[in-house]
């Protein structure tokens, strides 16, 4: 007769409350059921003497969350514990997959847990699509996926998706600094997608419009940030300097020629600004029109 181990007791306990949640239960109650599953599968875990035990405990702790969360959704719980249970889940399907691999417990088991943290991570994603004002939460859901999803082209649709919503933030704020620290963000998900996903030509065409299209928005937003640092520089220069400094105004012009560097074929009209304001330097702090003039023409 084979005795228990004591994570085993835990988990056969655990289960007991998992699989009394019916729905025939009220809410409360199902609630509470799952959450004693989850206490259970928890100490279970504390108390795993294997990586077997530890990839099984992680399993059944992920399958709770998933379903406390399903049942927040369900019953319109607070969005912010149905966020939390589902990013639970995800952090305890990517610990089951790391432990199942270093127990060697199987391809097929380890196949249907990524399938389960596919659909959980779908299921999440499609509730904060549907809810307002959580764009935040939606970014640091993707940022976790990216991270936690096993290597392969789910993990480079993934990176994609997240680049894609990042993208989408960038403009919103693209008269804000933090739209810079958003784009810059853009780099990495875009070299996974680009490393998952190289046996897809469409995975890689995607990741190519993409760059294009965050190296376009990075340098426009770096132009408008070297005309703003370059316009304050001026203002220092008229209301505090009482004679004209000549290596700030030197400093000045550098600010609006990167802005003229970054945006050359990219964006015309700031191009244009950038190469006016460099024209009204010339001519009226430097008084030399005729260095001015090709910059105003």
């Amino acid at each position: 007769m084979n005795v228990l181990t004591q994570s085993e007791k835990h988990r056969q306990c655990g289960n007991g409350y998992y699989r009394s949640v019916t729905p025939g239960l009220s809410p409360l109650l199902q609630k509470s059921r799952l959450e004693q599953a989850k206490q259970c599968y928890t100490d279970a875990l504390k108390c795993s003497s294997t990586t077997e035990e530890a990839a099984s405990a992680n399993k059944n702790l992920a399958m709770t969350s998933w379903k406390l969360a399903s049942l927040g959704q369900e019953q319109k719980d607070l969005r912010s514990q149905i966020v939390f249970f589902h990013k639970d889940a995800l952090k305890y399907f990517s610990r089951a997959l790391r432990f199942g691999n270093d127990a060697h417990i199987g391809q097929s088991w380890s196949e249907s847990l990524v399938q389960k943290m596919h659909q959980s991570l779908q299921e999440c994603l499609d509730f904060v699509n549907n809810q307002t004002n959580m764009s935040d939460e939606k970014t640091d859901i993707l940022s976790m996926a990216c991270q936690l999803i096993p290597a392969g082209e789910f993990k480079a649709n993934i990176s994609i998706l997240y680049v894609e919503h990042l993208i989408g933030k960038a403009i919103d704020l693209f008269q804000d600094r933090k739209c810079l620290s958003i784009l810059y963000d853009c780099h990495q998900p875009l070299e996974e997608a680009k490393r998952y996903g190289r046996s897809n030509k469409d995975i890689l065409s995607e990741v190519g419009v993409m760059s294009e299209e965050v190296t376009m928005l990075t340098a426009v937003a770096e132009a408008r940030q070297a005309l703003e640092t370059g316009d304050s520089l001026k203002k220092k220069i008229l209301t505090t300097e009482e004679d004209l400094n000549i290596d700030m105004v030197w400093e000045v012009l550098d600010w609006y020629k990167k802005a003229i560097l970054l945006t050359r074929e990219k964006n015309l009209e700031l191009e244009a600004i950038a190469m006016c304001r460099m024209g009204i330097i010339y001519d009226s702090m430097l008084k030399l029109k005729s260095k001015a003039r090709p910059y105003f023409k």
